[in-house]
């Protein structure tokens, strides 16, 4: 059976995305988002607790021409897969992580960042055919 395999997560850039070339020659951006979710404790008070979420994007196009926009601070709405990873580390401990593999990345306008609205998506499923849509909004 095929289960639904399907995230988007929304939130600020901790740092400015790192484009690597990859030896097969691939290029992976990759940033972190942080968001902050708010719940009700034990003792009914309000705690906010921020989740750090990694992102990676493949495709050579995509890392070429998105990197400029993936800047720190910036809030992005990214859509995609859960993906996991698992490895043994020089010392022997076995090391698991859990990422999001991006498919595409709406940059969110909120009041105060600007007028400037920019969409970057992928075409299909060809990771190195992406439309950059900016436009200008009239308030």
């Amino acid at each position: 059976m095929v289960y639904l395999n399907f995230a988007i997560v929304e939130g600020n850039i901790t740092r400015d995305a790192e484009v690597r070339h990859i030896a097969e020659g691939s290029y992976v951006t990759s940033f972190t988002l942080a968001n902050n979710e708010s719940f009700v404790n034990s003792k009914s008070e309000t705690v906010s607790k921020a989740n750090f979420i990694h992102v990676e994007i493949w495709g050579e196009a995509f890392a070429e021409k998105v990197s400029a926009y993936l800047k720190k601070g910036t809030p992005v709405r990214v859509h995609g897969k859960i993906r996991s990873d698992s490895w043994t580390s020089d010392d022997g401990t076995k090391k698991e992580r859990i990422f999001v593999r991006g498919a595409s990345v709406d940059f969110i306008k909120y009041a105060g960042n600007g007028n400037k609205q920019v969409e970057i998506r992928k075409k299909d499923s060809d990771l190195d055919c992406i439309d950059i849509i900016e436009s200008e909004e009239n308030d």
